[in-house]
């Protein structure tokens, strides 16, 4: 299955203080079924470092009115006053490395990061969901 990326590849790289860094690099294709394979491969061969230091692609997603949403493609115009409706930025506005390297100070981002945390020291199956 593969899922084409918008002018890149996006990937946010979230360490123990959830530092935030974005890295927008060349048109390429992202392949599940490679992310999963490369994902076994790096655990069974005792690389998890390896496999930790992957970025983490925050899926962004602009709306018709060129609205930037991260982290799901479902909250592309979704009405949430809490989360200013999750929007990131505005594609129209400003260049989406720009979005991204403010990714840290949304709401949204912040409560998903605790939701990983919880889930990173709670579910066994964290490593591969990230």
């Amino acid at each position: 299955m593969r899922a084409p990326q918008l002018g890149g590849t996006h990937g946010i790289a979230l360490g123990p203080g959830h530092e935030v860094h974005a890295q927008v690099a060349g048109d390429e294709e992202v392949d599940v079924v490679e992310r999963l394979a490369e994902y076994l491969h790096l655990i069974r061969t005792g690389q998890r470092a390896e496999w930790d230091r992957r970025l983490l692609d925050p899926i962004p997603t602009v709306s018709w009115k060129g609205d930037v949403v991260l982290l799901s493609p479902e909250l592309a115009d979704t009405q949430a006053p809490e989360y200013d409706s999750f929007r990131a930025g505005n594609i129209l506005e400003q260049p989406l490395a720009e979005i991204l390297r403010g990714a840290h100070r949304l709401h949204c981002v912040r409560d998903f990061l605790i939701g990983s945390d919880r889930c990173r020291a709670e579910c066994e199956f964290f490593g591969f969901c990230r």
